[in-house]
């Protein structure tokens, strides 16, 4: 029998902090299944929608339902982007030392 989770009462509304997840997770016994309810949860973070994607293909027996539309959306969007290369650009500025707050003003007004 699978274990329903109500993530709002563990949450709130708004879940927004990836070490939440990761400590949720800590929770779940790899013997038992979970269906992970987001009925109430009205926004995740992007990195906790990956830190969901993560749990859901970690092995573990865990399914996701009553997502309403925003939270699906970044959920989608993270697994979107787990299948699209990477496209690293690395740049190699100048990086300049600023070791008080006149130097910095200094910096900015004549190369910002």
């Amino acid at each position: 029998m699978k274990e329903i989770v109500k993530l709002s009462e563990r949450f709130g509304t708004r879940i927004h902090i990836r070490a939440q997840v990761a400590a949720f997770e800590k929770t779940l016994s790899p013997e038992n299944s979970y269906l992970l309810d987001f009925s109430g949860i009205e926004t995740v973070s992007r990195s906790v929608a990956d830190e969901f994607y993560t749990l859901v293909h970690s092995g573990m027996k865990v399914e996701m339902y009553n997502m309403n539309d925003f939270v699906r959306k970044m959920y989608d969007a993270v697994t979107y982007g787990r299948f699209m290369p990477r496209n690293l650009q690395y740049s190699f500025d100048e990086i300049i030392v600023c070791p008080d707050i006149e130097s910095v003003k200094y910096n900015l007004r004549n190369f910002g």
